[in-house]
């Protein structure tokens, strides 16, 4: 059983190596759209105030997106024989026997969560299991984050991989049979809590559940008896083959947008605390509410103005309107319209 983890492993790699420049794009999106943007446009933002002060135009224009596109639709079996009496019963039975799949799988809540991976990062895969508890098949829709797939020239699912991680105690928990070779960790202090990748590998012969972190531990095998892949994968369209997100290019946009904000709001501070000139004739001077301050010209004591550039606005406005262009998400999905009527 060794060999089939080692194989996998190394296939695993191969796929890693070849998508790196597309999981590097997701995890970009992926840690915007979760408030975690100082840690992709590192330096841009002081250390007092690590956060965008604009609202997470992104993550909004997503979910928007991923509601209106991820509505279950009309699920029938009707054929071309529908005055035969006895084919359009059987069409009626099948129509009731597919909802309820889409029923039990809970996709009229799922579908949403697969527009919105779709949206984010170009792709989205559903993977069907066998549920052995209801004696029917379970449709999952799996994170697009860390899976990798091939495909034949028919457009087949040939391999299909998604690592994630859990904690060497959890894993431990679940799989106590493998518990010592889990907790084993020869970098680290005797029964530290490790995160291990975890890899669920699917292909023609066989699926498996190992961890590569442990010599290819294999968790979880069985033989793959249908001899296909069971996974869907949504894709959007693309010209190169490259996945790509919906907001991949629009993301160093929001971030000049947020920076901008930024210096908007470092003018208005210098403004209000600007210097104050004073004429001349006045030798004290009192601050405070109610201070009273005596002087031959008060029209004199003023603030030195700080006035915001007119350019400034002039490239927030052209910022807003690249953004929601880039986004796809325009003006009317927020009820603004720009025309007259």
């Amino acid at each position: 059983m060794a060999e089939f983890a080692y194989e996998a492993t190394q296939t695993i790699d191969r796929l890693r190596r070849q998508h790196v420049e597309r999981d590097s794009r997701m995890r970009a999106v992926h840690l915007v759209r979760s408030g975690h943007s100082e840690m992709v446009f590192k330096g841009m933002f002081p250390s007092d105030w690590p956060k965008p002060v604009v609202g997470n135009f992104i993550d909004v224009a997503a979910r928007d997106t991923a509601e209106m596109v991820g509505v279950l639709p009309t699920i029938t079996a009707a054929g071309d024989s529908v005055l035969d009496e006895s084919k359009r019963s059987r069409q009626d039975k099948l129509t009731r026997i597919i909802n309820y799949l889409a029923y039990s799988s809970r996709l009229g809540a799922n579908l949403v969560i697969a527009a919105d991976r779709m949206v984010t990062y170009g792709f989205v895969p559903l993977r069907v299991e066998a549920n052995y508890e209801n004696g029917s098949p379970h449709i999952h829709v799996d994170d697009s984050m860390n899976t990798y797939y091939e495909k034949d020239r028919w457009g087949q699912v040939v391999l299909y991989a998604r690592v994630f991680y859990k904690k060497a105690s959890e894993l431990a928990a679940l799989y106590p049979e493998h518990a010592a070779r889990l907790k084993k960790n020869s970098g680290y202090s005797e029964g530290s809590d490790e995160m291990l990748d975890l890899v669920h590998y699917y292909d023609k012969d066989q699926v498996m559940l190992f961890v590569p972190k442990r010599e290819g531990l294999i968790l979880d095998r069985y033989k793959n008896q249908i001899s296909r892949i069971p996974v869907a994968i949504a894709k959007m369209p693309t010209l190169d083959g490259e996945v790509r997100g919906q907001f991949d290019d629009v993301l160093w946009v929001f971030a000049a947008k947020a920076y901008l904000a930024m210096l908007s709001l470092e003018a208005t501070q210098k403004a209000v605390q600007a210097p104050i000139a004073l004429p001349n004739d006045i030798q004290e001077f009192a601050l405070g509410p109610d201070a009273v301050i005596r002087s031959a010209n008060p029209e004199k004591i003023r603030r030195v103005p700080m006035e915001l550039p007119q350019s400034a606005m002039i490239e927030n406005r052209t910022l807003d309107d690249e953004l929601r262009t880039g986004a796809r998400f325009p003006q009317a999905r927020q009820g603004e319209m720009d025309n007259s009527v």
